[in-house]
């Protein structure tokens, strides 16, 4: 069954029950703007750009006065950043990536980086390494660069500037380097959910916890051809059969917005509450969802469980993403 045969099929249903986050169909209803990406740059896996977010969690902020010193230690430019992209700018408006976008470097090596809601980014993980005033970083190989990309970096006054050595990935290069990055500090977090959350299994445990959902037949049969298809099982009827390797799902509570990512990919870009331990979500904009869903949230250390309440927990789509395993924080 095509992609296109397959978004057809379930978005007949979808006027009655949500698409639930990680599953394929979830980034179907992105897709016409990801195609549109595809062109851009040298893709190897279709992409878009970066997804929504504001405030990022950082332990450390970057001194205002650093001395350029050569140094081989991500530490040196470890802090959270922003800037907006301008419309004007051609390059800019030519690859539809303009708006505010929001960049963590971790003393780790990690890199995160968010935009603007209809920009969409790959998920974690993505790094970056520092030698000398450069900065080496893997963001979006496989989702239209083919290769890591390096910039020469200064940081004064509070200020990131990334130049490009010759990175040939334009997405990346305009992105990273049209503006300055100025030094923001994101303030205490907003709940206990903040942060970067991901839970691995294999596919008979996504298997069985559909299967344990109150889903009605007919679309415990839709999820079951969607995974069918996303894993290219040659078994209609077993989405396993194809031995498929270990499932991963992200997800990212920023702000007052979540994003999942199904591996690295985006599926799911909403909004959330969390009102004691009952998190309410909803996606006004995509409608990957219609109205909101509920679910009961347990806070452990460093692990989350999750608990669909009412029409979540009958749609299979949901109960794969959310109760298949538990979510441990990711650092």
């Amino acid at each position: 069954m095509t992609d296109v045969r397959l978004r057809d099929q379930l978005e007949r249903e979808s006027h009655r029950v949500s698409l639930a986050p990680g599953a394929a169909d979830r980034m179907f209803q992105r897709r016409a703007r990801r195609e549109r990406r595809r062109r851009v740059g040298t893709a190897v896996v279709g992409l878009g750009l970066a997804a929504a977010v504001v405030a990022l969690v950082v332990t450390s902020l970057p001194g205002r006065h650093r001395e350029r010193e050569v140094v081989s230690d991500e530490s040196a430019v470890a802090g959270a950043y922003e800037t907006r992209l301008p419309s004007r700018d051609p390059d800019v408006a030519r690859l539809e990536v303009g708006g505010s976008f929001a960049l963590m470097l971790t003393e780790d090596g990690d890199l995160l980086l968010n935009g603007p809601w209809d920009v969409f980014l790959p998920g974690p993980p993505t790094t970056f390494s520092i030698e000398g005033d450069e900065l080496t970083t893997d963001l979006l190989v496989g989702f239209g660069c083919r290769s890591e990309g390096t910039y020469r970096w200064s940081l004064e006054d509070g200020e990131l500037t990334l130049t490009s050595i010759g990175d040939p990935c334009e997405l990346r290069s305009v992105l990273l380097g049209t503006r300055p990055w100025a030094a923001f500090d994101p303030g205490p977090p907003v709940d206990a959910l903040q942060g970067d959350w991901a839970a691995s299994y294999g596919c008979e445990e996504i298997v069985a916890a559909v299967e344990l959902a109150a889903a009605p037949p007919r679309l415990l049969e839709q999820w079951r051809q969607a995974y069918v298809e996303l894993l290219g099982s040659p078994d209609a009827s077993d989405p396993c059969a194809g031995s498929p390797l270990p499932l991963s799902t992200t997800f990212r509570f920023t702000g007052d917005r979540l994003l999942i990512f199904d591996g690295r990919s985006e599926g799911f870009d909403g909004r959330y509450d969390l009102d004691g331990d009952v998190l309410t979500i909803r996606d006004p904009r995509t409608r990957n969802i219609v109205g909101e869903y509920q679910v009961r949230v347990t806070i452990g250390d460093d692990v989350l469980g999750f608990e669909l309440l009412g029409d979540a927990a009958t749609d299979p789509f949901f109960t794969g993403a959310w109760e298949t395993a538990p979510f441990v924080r990711r650092r």
